[in-house]
């Protein structure tokens, strides 16, 4: 049987007890907005929307009372905001690692107390400053550069690619950094 013509939100319409769904799989769809028709699986726990053409997580009700991770990775996505995870208090972990974020927003991650795990590698941030605002949960966290890592030093384990430089202590005592670095 052929699926030309057949779109998501018609396969999604044509599944019966859609809201019990646990696993969703949206990857290498070339979507470029978030689906309307996932907030209608209020189960989800696993969401995978890695892989698409989505620009920006704005204004979208996320409200998943079980999601627990959250793939963004490999989109285009240049903005999350700030009420974007409000309703997702049971994340534990976010990739938004290869998009086209320049910044973040403190308030982005700050109320999810159940996050363990955020990857934000290989976008275009040069500073972070969320340290006061990433929950306590925290544990791991995957950047790019290690300057970014120092600023959360004793706070979170920090995961970047090493380097001759790569220790908070060489790149403090480095004049040129240690100016950077404060910057």
């Amino acid at each position: 049987r052929s699926f030309n013509n057949v779109t998501l939100a018609h396969i999604f319409e044509k599944i019966e007890n859609h809201a019990m769904l646990i696993v969703i799989n949206i990857n290498e769809c070339f979507i470029d907005i978030v689906p309307s028709y996932l907030v209608k699986l209020i189960s989800a726990m696993f969401i995978d929307l890695s892989q698409n053409l989505m620009t920006k997580l704005d204004d979208i009700d996320w409200t998943f009372p079980y999601l627990l991770r959250l793939n963004l990775s490999d989109n285009l996505i240049s903005l999350i905001g700030n009420q974007t995870f409000v309703h997702v208090l049971s994340l534990e972990e976010i990739d938004v690692s290869s998009n086209q974020l320049v910044s973040l927003d403190e308030n982005v991650f700050k109320h999810l107390k159940s996050l363990q795990s955020l990857s934000i590698q290989n976008n275009k941030l040069r500073t972070l400053d969320i340290q006061d605002a990433l929950p306590l949960s925290v544990i791991i966290m995957k950047v790019d550069f290690y300057h970014m890592c120092c600023r959360l030093q004793g706070y979170v384990s920090c995961v970047t690619e090493v380097i001759d430089i790569s220790t908070c202590r060489n790149l403090i005592q480095s004049l040129t950094l240690r100016v950077a670095w404060h910057l």
